[in-house]
């Protein structure tokens, strides 16, 4: 499916990267102020939106999240979890990019936001 993707979402989506990569290496939690506040700001203006290009940056958020806890919490460890959702991500990015791909149902959200949880 063909989908529109807003430059609002590219801005988005490259500041999620450069924020997670700035806290990547302070090692700094997902809880953190430094990631919150930005997050918050961004997550209360795009939650309006009804596109799917916002449902596939909301993932895209989701997976970087996960990913700055998994470096906060352990610079070494869980590398294949680290891996796997590190692809993800890019798989997600390539797909907002191109602005072609499966259409998200809530459910389907739903499910992606719950596959990393244990």
């Amino acid at each position: 499916m063909k989908f529109d993707v807003p430059k609002e979402i590219l801005d988005y989506m490259e500041i999620t990267e450069q924020k997670y990569q700035e806290c990547k290496i302070k090692r700094v939690s997902r809880f953190s102020p430094e990631w919150g506040v930005w997050s918050r700001e961004m997550n209360l203006t795009t939650k309006k939106e009804t596109g799917v290009a916002y449902k596939y940056l909301f993932v895209y958020w989701i997976l970087k999240s996960e990913l700055l806890e998994l470096h906060f919490k352990s610079k070494y460890g869980k590398q294949g979890k680290k891996k796997k959702l590190s692809n993800e991500a890019k798989d997600i990015r390539k797909t907002i990019e191109s602005g072609e791909g499966p259409d998200l149902v809530d459910d389907d959200v739903k499910k992606k936001l719950l596959s990393g949880v244990s």
